[in-house]
């Protein structure tokens, strides 16, 4: 493909999810105001230290645990449809991985069609779209390029894509805001903030005993992705021919006749 320009500015814009999942809850769990209370009494009552600031750290808490973690609430999947000859969009702003990538297809076995994911180096050789002169240019691959999503080939008309990512969440800002993640994780956002909060506060030996205490408590979170991933079937594993069946059932090939 040619060098093309990978530019915010001329991609076009894919919808942005709506509702917008990464809006806070409200009243859910641990609220920002009771929060902040919380962290005052953690930090023994200290009322030197602007409610802004507390706010600021327990965002930065809200957010560190929301993209260093798998959460299912931060996962999301969005339809957006292509334009012709377009081969690059733009993806909404709290976009943290792009999952996977989906054509809709009803001609496709299972009405619809993943697309690869590659690297722009991969892009880089692929052949111009003069190659596909008088051929359809249905999109087989994708990459991600800061914001900016591109299709390979270049869609030769509208199709319907479906894509899963995760997002990293609104910031809290009222005091009836409450995090996008399951109450069990927010006493884990408190103690992340108060770590911050002393580290902020150049309290290193405090910081540091916070820290181990943080430690200790993840140490017993559970990993409830993986536990939904027990027992189910990897696509790779499930035999697609004789031969692969031989090789992970270990049967031997018949003996040859000489």
């Amino acid at each position: 493909m040619p060098y093309v320009i990978l530019d915010n500015n001329v991609a076009t814009p894919i919808a942005a999810p709506a509702p917008n999942p990464a809006l806070p809850r409200t009243n859910y769990g641990i609220t920002l105001g009771a929060a902040r209370s919380e962290i005052r009494a953690m930090l023994t009552g200290r009322q030197d230290i602007e409610d802004a600031r507390l706010n600021f750290w327990l965002n930065r808490a809200y957010t560190d645990i929301a993209t260093s973690t798998k959460h299912d609430e931060f996962k999301y999947t969005l339809g957006f449809t292509t334009v012709v000859d377009q081969p690059q969009y733009l993806l909404p702003d709290l976009t943290v991985t792009t999952m996977t990538l989906s054509r809709v297809d009803s001609d496709h076995a299972f009405g619809g069609e993943p697309l690869q994911k590659i690297d722009i180096t991969a892009y880089r050789t692929r052949k111009e779209m003069s190659a596909f002169q008088g051929m359809k240019r249905k999109p087989k691959e994708f990459f991600r390029q800061n914001r900016i999503l591109v299709l390979y080939p270049t869609p030769d008309e509208v199709y319907q894509m479906v894509m899963d990512f995760r997002f990293e969440p609104a910031p809290l800002v009222v005091d009836t805001d409450s995090p996008v993640l399951r109450t069990e994780w927010h006493e884990t956002w408190l103690m992340l903030a108060r770590k911050k909060v002393l580290n902020a506060l150049a309290e290193w030996e405090a910081s540091l005993a916070a820290g181990n205490d943080l430690a200790s408590h993840m140490r017993l979170r559970q990993d409830h992705e993986a536990g939904e991933d027990e027992n189910r079937i990897v696509a790779s594993s499930v035999p697609r021919n004789e031969s692969m069946l031989r090789r992970k059932s270990r049967i031997p090939h018949p003996p040859i006749d000489h």
